[in-house]
């Protein structure tokens, strides 16, 4: 299900300046800080605005806001982290082992997952060990009938990504992990910019925007997506790549009249 852009608040991650003990550690914040203004620069060009609340530097894992209401991770438990959740206008995908900690069964994790979030089917699709968030292998464009999967993810997984592109009617694209490169010292890192971990959202013309880290080269996004109605914007995301996520990850929406 994707928001559009005169319906929600983008809400952003925040980055503390304080502990700053040393040149390097100040160094590093600095360029944290910076990248979260890029992107915050990159929404309000586009007509979102945005809001930055004391949520922490990862807000997608405190709540998910569907259907006008905002399911917290505190109360809900495991099944109120928007990162392990990607939803459509009446599906949802959910990490296989969400039943363990919500239902006793399948069958009973699956029907209160309907009735909490107004779906009618649920894939419990497969993760890698420890890490149940689906949005760093996954990236479901629904309103284009779109799933990109993460190459490698798919390659591990190729019948269940298959058969739920075939139940629901997706064209499936399968993209390359991105790198950038991180000057260092003594020698230069190359950072993951996890292309799938991005969000999506519909201007006022009808046209999808799709906000993704900015890797060395050309996001793969762009040549996967040049053949859809869909504008992809890169922002440079590297520090906080390093930190084993992206834009998805960074950000949260809520609806355009919510006051913190």
């Amino acid at each position: 299900m994707t928001f559009k852009t005169s319906e929600v608040k983008v809400v952003i991650g925040e980055e503390s300046l304080e502990g700053l003990y040393s040149v390097l550690i100040a160094q590093v914040k600095y360029n944290r800080l910076k990248e979260v203004l890029d992107l915050k620069k990159a929404l309000e060009e586009h007509g979102i605005k945005t809001v930055s609340p004391h949520l922490g530097p990862w807000p997608r894992d405190k709540y998910i806001f569907r259907n006008g209401r905002y399911f917290s991770a505190v109360e809900s438990g495991n099944f109120g982290i928007g990162g392990a959740m990607i939803f459509a206008k009446d599906y949802m995908l959910a990490p296989i082992t969400l039943p363990h900690s919500v239902g006793e069964t399948t069958e009973e994790t699956r029907d209160i997952l309907c009735r909490a979030y107004g779906v009618s089917k649920v894939y419990f699709m497969p993760v890698q060990e420890r890490v149940d968030h689906l949005d760093l292998y996954l990236l479901l464009l629904a309103d284009i009938n779109v799933l990109v999967s993460d190459s490698t993810y798919y390659t591990e997984h190729k019948l269940t990504v298959d058969a739920l592109a075939r139940a629901e009617n997706l064209q499936l694209i399968s993209v390359p992990n991105a790198t950038v490169t991180i000057p260092s010292d003594p020698q230069s890192l190359l950072v993951n910019t996890y292309p799938v971990n991005s969000i999506d959202l519909l201007d006022d013309s009808g046209k999808l925007l799709v906000f993704t880290a900015k890797p060395d080269e050309e996001s793969p996004l762009v040549k996967a997506l040049a053949n859809y109605k869909v504008k992809v914007i890169e922002v440079p995301f590297a520090r906080q790549n390093l930190s084993h996520g992206s834009i998805r990850c960074k950000t949260n929406f809520v609806s355009i009249d919510y006051q913190f």
